[in-house]
């Protein structure tokens, strides 16, 4: 029985058709979108995250770059070098039993009998995390320094350092955070080599080698680091990407 012309057609058609996958259009554009979907929740993870990390800026300071025996200036190293009566400077190199530049408080002003403390400060927005340095008293021995750390007016913990020696630098740790550090000195100590020319000087003391990072803040003082919900967003994005895959597979 002869076959009819569209039979032929079908059966000459047929191996090439077979094994052939045909897509329906509606749902190839539904799954493209959802995978447009996911990579832009991913991007957006990624760009939360990034918007809202603290910025960070770690530095040892040597004061190699000051004016021997000039005040320092706010603004030096991005920290505001402010004054509660005692005052800091640049020290030239090889004096104060440095082997280098360092920087020094004296301690007061002209007439004062007791020592005054001075402290640096952190510009609006961000934090200052003191972690270390070394500290020598200029023209006392016994003398104690006590390094505290303030955060919105507010104490945040400090570290006392006993018996400073005279002309004797000293590595010190801490673990200090806050938007204000400040240093303060008591006694009671001996002058092994004579008294200064102003009685404040006697509580005078030298640091070097200051490991300070300044870390961006919110108002209040605590770092924006929004973890979780760059994860979720992440997560998402990631779920929604091996979805797709599985349906297209």
């Amino acid at each position: 029985m002869a076959c009819s012309m569209q039979d032929q057609t079908r059966a000459s058609l047929e191996p090439r058709l077979r094994g052939r996958r045909f897509t329906n259009p509606t749902k190839e554009v539904s799954m493209r979108a959802r995978l447009t979907y996911a990579v832009a929740a991913m991007i957006a993870g990624l760009t939360f995250g990034l918007a809202f990390a603290p910025s960070v800026s770690a530095a040892t300071l040597t004061f190699e770059d000051g004016n021997d025996w000039f005040a320092i200036q706010d603004g030096y190293e991005g920290l505001n070098w402010q004054q509660d009566g005692g005052n800091f400077n640049f020290g030239g190199s090889g004096s104060f039993g440095f082997s280098s530049k360092f920087a020094y408080l004296n301690s007061g002003d002209p007439g004062d009998t007791v020592p005054q403390p001075g402290f640096i400060g952190a510009n609006d927005g961000q934090i200052i995390n003191l972690s270390g340095g070394d500290f020598s008293a200029n023209w006392a021995n016994g003398l104690d320094l006590t390094v505290s750390a303030f955060l919105d007016g507010n104490s945040n913990g400090s570290v006392s350092i006993n018996d400073l020696g005279y002309r004797t630098p000293q590595s010190q740790t801490f673990d200090l955070t806050g938007d204000r550090i400040e240093f303060a000195v008591s006694g009671p100590i001996t002058l092994p080599n004579g008294s200064p020319l102003y009685d404040w000087q006697q509580y005078a003391f030298g640091m070097d080698n200051l490991n300070v990072e300044l870390t961006s803040a919110e108002t209040g003082g605590s770092a924006a680091i929004p973890v979780p919900a760059t994860f979720a967003l992440l997560g998402i994005g990631l779920f929604g990407v091996g979805i797709v895959g599985r349906r297209r597979l």
